[in-house]
């Protein structure tokens, strides 16, 4: 391989450009700041950045960062908190304008009240006073409590600073009804309360008295008096002879109460009074007896003339058992001793009305003046002998 020539060296014989000058920076005293190219430099006030209102803001938050140590020691730090960040937030607010969304606060739905159960929950008058309270959270502007009648609105009205109201005079109609409230206000209507049930009844209760009897007699000092009436009323007798009262409820509309009875006739008023305050009377006549087993006895003549005979005589015996009542089914002997005849005797039974009649006749021949004598001998059922004894004149 041939040698190759040696190439002379490009620039050993050419002579050397010019440089420029070549300029010095001072040198860079304190922090350094790389400086920025032309076309990232931004002139103040461009649409770049924070908005200089909203550094100044920042500048005061970090300032007041720095009071807030004091505040903590003073115990003020909470409500100067709050107070700055209400400021700060208006300021933000004016200068960054409102945010997309606004989330409104949702105010709650009342609770329901609670409606007072009456003791008595009958009325004689056609409106009823609601009592009740309401729960905690409805005390305050814009809440009323509203009341309902058997499922419609009959009155709304205004809650007080207190949780206890009354709704007066809320119309109701005849016989029973279902009272419910509920609570309106900003939240809407709460649930209905828990309902009450009340009655409204103007007609006077039925009054019927089965025992005893008007007019019956009564041995042993006291009588039963047994009847029905409206249930639930209370039925009182008074005894005008006595003065004395004596009370019952009728619970299931029956009802019995004992009295105490004088002698004699005892007049009675019976007084029933149904819960809602309606009444019904009724008069009783009680004819107290002596408690024994009694027998009366009446002739039908009391004189008879010797020149009148022959002449009739009836004889009637009365048996009453020991209440007063007559006495059925006694066995009656009766013997009539006429002077100058021989004593004659007679049979009977006493019937439903407790009476037995043995009627004869006097005979002319044989009789003179003088008593007669009537001689009565009584058996009750039980096996009891009474006797009574009637006597009438021959002149």
């Amino acid at each position: 391989m041939p040698d190759r020539p040696l190439r002379e060296r490009p620039l050993a014989h050419q002579p050397r450009r010019r440089q420029p000058p070549i300029s010095r920076r001072p040198p860079v005293t304190g922090r350094y700041r790389s400086p920025s190219p032309p076309s990232v430099r931004r002139s103040p006030g461009s649409g770049g950045g924070l908005p200089w209102a909203a550094r100044i803001v920042l500048v005061v938050a970090i300032v007041a960062l720095g009071g807030s140590v004091l505040l903590v020691a003073s115990g003020l730090l909470g409500s100067a908190v709050r107070g700055f960040g209400h400021a700060v937030g208006d300021m933000f607010g004016a200068v960054t304008g409102p945010s997309p969304t606004t989330v409104a606060s949702a105010v709650p739905r009342p609770s329901a009240p609670h409606l007072v159960v009456p003791t008595n929950a009958y009325t004689q008058q056609p409106t009823w006073d609601v009592q009740g309270y309401a729960p905690a959270s409805a005390l305050g502007q814009g809440y009323s409590v509203r009341v309902y009648v058997n499922g419609t609105l009959a009155r709304q009205q205004q809650l007080g600073p207190t949780a206890d109201f009354t709704v007066p005079s809320v119309p109701i109609p005849l016989g029973r009804s279902s009272i419910t409230a509920t609570i309106i206000g900003p939240g809407g209507e709460s649930d209905p309360s828990a309902p009450i049930s009340v009655v409204f009844s103007n007609l006077p209760p039925a009054l019927t008295i089965t025992s005893p009897a008007d007019g019956a007699v009564i041995n042993g000092g006291s009588a039963t008096i047994a009847g029905k009436t409206r249930t639930g009323s209370t039925v009182s007798i008074r005894n005008d002879n006595t003065h004395q009262n004596t009370t019952a409820v009728a619970t299931s509309g029956l009802f019995s109460i004992t009295v105490t009875l004088g002698p004699g006739t005892n007049n009675l008023t019976i007084t029933s009074t149904d819960p809602a305050g309606n009444t019904t009377s009724k008069p009783l006549k009680i004819v107290g007896g002596t408690g024994q087993t009694t027998v009366r006895l009446h002739l039908s003549n009391a004189r008879v003339a010797l020149t009148s005979l022959p002449a009739p005589l009836s004889m009637v015996v009365t048996v009453l058992d020991q209440n007063g009542a007559p006495l059925a089914n006694a066995q009656v002997a009766f013997t009539l001793q006429v002077p100058g005849l021989t004593p004659v005797t007679f049979q009977s039974v006493t019937g439903a009305d407790g009476t037995a009649t043995w009627a004869t006749t006097i005979p002319k021949d044989g009789v003179v003046t003088g008593n007669s004598l009537v001689t009565v001998l009584v058996t009750t059922p039980d096996g009891k002998q009474l006797t009574r004894t009637g006597s009438f004149a021959i002149v």
